[in-house]
């Protein structure tokens, strides 16, 4: 994407030969043969902080997915891997044919920057729209209990919570630290399907986020009108409480669901993520730079339903009984969501 400002121009010079290709001294002929000196290409000042990249390029070494830091303010990425990755220096003369056919055929496709280009369901992190979408359409309030007995029915399905014997008795904050999926199927079904992306795509989920690195993919925000052209047939309301929990047919790429956090911690602002802050000539003249650029602002979430959000997932690391509390840092107070 950035390989014109990189490349920079190739420069050359005149030299006279005879007619078996060997230079011919001219200096007592005076001939005034021009050169023209190469140009260096241009230097890009990216937003990355280097200790944080490889702080996070040694704990991801021999994994499979994506690290996506991003600053919520700006949109500024800090930290961009995909693995496994492979030696982009193959590529500099010919790769011989079966090196390229090892990296097409690798099962954990090295060659796909899942950043942008992985789609994934996004599991319990999809907890916080829908408890979000609850909120807002006054289905339940801060106060709301639901009982979770270990499993929910609906016809002739059952579907389970992650802790088989059941959390009992919670609301909405302790359901959010404790990712309870019945909280969440119950609520899921009194929204629908169709709510529940309304408020998804408020968030800018499903939409390409133009980082321009590497093709981006938009993911998947399922609706019954969707389903009913993809599959030719209605939606089935047995597929919602998966949908509720972040499974069946939800997508996102790793890059969403950074900018779905980022809108949680700043009251719905959604930025265009970056990693080229400016670009500077050999003269060391700025000849681009990037400012932050706002994509969108939710506009069916109240601040104080932010709030509460932010306090769930606070508690979801630095409560007693949360989900997250291996994400603990001394004397930093973290909030966040394992997608489990």
């Amino acid at each position: 994407q950035w390989e014109t400002y990189l490349r920079g121009k190739q420069g050359f010079k005149y030299v006279q030969v005879d007619a078996h290709g060997r230079i011919v001294d001219n200096s007592s002929m005076k001939l005034d043969l021009p050169t023209v000196p190469a140009q260096n290409g241009d230097d890009l000042i990216l937003t990355l902080d280097m200790e944080l990249q490889k702080a996070a390029s040694r704990a991801f070494k021999g994994k499979n997915g994506a690290v996506v830091a991003m600053n919520p303010q700006t949109g500024e990425i800090l930290a961009l891997i995909s693995e496994p990755t492979f030696d982009i220096s193959l590529f500099q003369n010919n790769i011989s044919w079966d090196r390229w056919q090892s990296l097409r055929n690798h099962p954990l496709n090295p060659m796909l920057d899942k950043t942008t280009g992985g789609e994934f369901p996004p599991g319990s992190l999809y907890k916080t729209v829908v408890a979000l979408a609850g909120l807002e359409e006054g289905l339940i309030t801060p106060e709301t209990r639901s009982y979770c007995p270990g499993h929910y029915k609906l016809g002739k399905e059952t579907f389970h919570c992650h802790q088989r014997q059941g959390h009992g008795q919670v609301n909405m904050k302790q359901a959010i630290e404790q990712s309870c999926d019945i909280f969440f199927y119950e609520l899921g079904m009194k929204l629908g399907i169709n709510k529940i992306a309304k408020y998804a795509k408020d968030f800018y989920l499903g939409k390409v986020l133009g980082l321009n690195i590497n093709p981006e993919r938009h993911g998947l925000i399922p609706t019954s009108e969707w389903h009913t052209e993809k599959f030719n047939r209605k939606w089935r309301t047995g597929y919602t409480p998966n949908i509720s929990i972040g499974q069946g047919f939800n997508l996102l790429t790793p890059l969403q669901m950074v900018s779905l956090f980022s809108a949680l911690s700043n009251d719905g602002k959604v930025w265009q993520p970056f990693v080229v802050h400016k670009v500077i000539n050999q003269f060391g003249t700025s000849i681009y730079q990037q400012e932050p650029r706002l994509l969108h602002t939710t506009s069916l979430i109240r601040p104080e339903s932010f709030k509460l959000m932010r306090e769930s997932l606070q508690s979801v690391v630095e409560g007693n009984k949360g989900t997250g509390t291996r994400a603990r840092l001394p004397n930093i107070t973290v909030a966040g969501k394992p997608i489990a």
